[in-house]
């Protein structure tokens, strides 16, 4: 059982600092696998890489990582 909060304090009490940089945290990562995958379908399009990098915001290099990654998995 937990304790009591007087409705008063209930809503002023601040939330935890731990709390809102796990969900800035948490939000980060969902953004950025959202921009993987749609440098998986730009990437089947047949954009080249330095192309889907530059309209995803990912680099270069994890571009490359993500194909490589792709063509592992699909075989």
């Amino acid at each position: 059982m937990s304790p009591e909060i007087p409705e008063e304090e209930e809503l002023t009490m601040p939330i935890p600092q731990a709390f809102l940089e796990w969900e800035k945290q948490v939000e980060q990562r969902g953004r950025k696998e959202a921009m993987r995958t749609i440098a998986l379908n730009l990437m089947q399009t047949g954009m080249s890489l330095s192309q889907v990098s530059e309209v995803t915001g990912l680099s270069l290099e994890e571009v490359q990582n993500l194909q490589a990654d792709h063509k592992e998995s699909n075989q």
